[in-house]
């Protein structure tokens, strides 16, 4: 049996960048850049965010998004949908460098609420949804990019006996997963309301 890959404390930033890499490349993503920030292992307190400044992490965010200058960014919710402390981290520090960027991108974030939309413990309960994404038809897209991230496999299917055995368990964990919802926190300089978002992307609905 090839067994997911295990990484150590000293390893584990590097071994995740990889995964990163090769899922963005699967993806078919233009391009991919890493700031300065380890993961830290989990303990038995639960995750851990990155040693960070927050000044300094809201810095680089604005500096990478102004490089960049998209008309639109997408981050974690509010809650880091089950709490994380990093994804909170980065929702939060990504708010404010949005906040600080003139003519400033729209903003939305992934997982938001609606009482129509799914219920799971991922959801960021304060993120109102406007928008849902059907997920069948992206589900080979996410089963292939999950594929990459070897170190993760066990969380998402539990332990299992081959490499086959991991597929077929993340096959089935992509296929149970409900439709994506989407809150928009800022509209931005092009005005990007979720009415204007159904019009770029297929398989797109409007809550409100």
């Amino acid at each position: 049996c090839r067994a997911p890959r295990r990484a150590t404390k000293a390893t584990l930033g590097a071994v995740r960048e990889r995964e990163m890499r090769l899922a963005a490349r699967v993806l078919g993503a233009d391009g991919l850049t890493f700031l300065d920030y380890v993961d830290l292992p989990s303990t038995d307190d639960g995750h851990r965010a990155p040693e960070h400044d927050p000044a300094q992490l809201t810095e680089d965010l604005r500096t990478l998004i102004e490089a960049h200058a998209p008309a639109l960014v997408i981050t974690h919710g509010s809650s880091g949908e089950y709490g994380h402390p990093a994804h909170k981290l980065l929702h939060e520090r990504t708010v404010a460098a949005v906040d600080a960027i003139h003519p400033q991108p729209a903003l939305y974030t992934f997982s938001a609420y609606h009482p129509e939309g799914p219920a799971h413990r991922d959801i960021n309960r304060w993120d109102w949804a406007d928008l849902q994404l059907e997920a069948v038809p992206h589900a080979q897209a996410k089963l292939c990019a999950l594929m990459c991230h070897r170190t993760q496999w066990t969380a998402f299917a539990g332990p299992q006996d081959t490499v086959e055995d991991y597929r077929a368990a993340l096959a089935d964990h992509v296929t149970s997963r409900p439709d994506e919802t989407y809150c928009c926190h800022r509209m931005g300089y092009s005005n990007i309301s979720p009415a204007v978002f159904v019009t770029w992307v297929e398989d797109f609905k409007l809550f409100r």
